[in-house]
């Protein structure tokens, strides 16, 4: 969200291998757009209008025998 648009813009998230079944979904704000689901890692054209935003959501399942903590950066 900021003062100024991006159109075309790539978003990506690779996400840690203690993750599986990643699923997200992206909902965009105003003429936003994004690709509205995919699975595994993210890796997506969006264009985010001046003030807009886009919005990704992940479910994922820990693997069991993970310790310590999650970091996604």
């Amino acid at each position: 969200l900021g003062p100024g648009g991006a159109t075309g813009a790539r978003v990506i998230d690779t996400f840690p291998g203690i993750l599986t079944g990643v699923m997200w979904t992206c909902a965009a704000s105003g003429a936003g757009t994004c690709p509205a689901s995919g699975t595994g890692n993210i890796n997506a054209l969006v264009t985010i209008p001046a003030n807009q935003e886009v919005v990704f959501t992940i479910t994922a399942t820990i693997t069991p025998s993970a310790t310590g903590q999650l970091i996604n950066t």
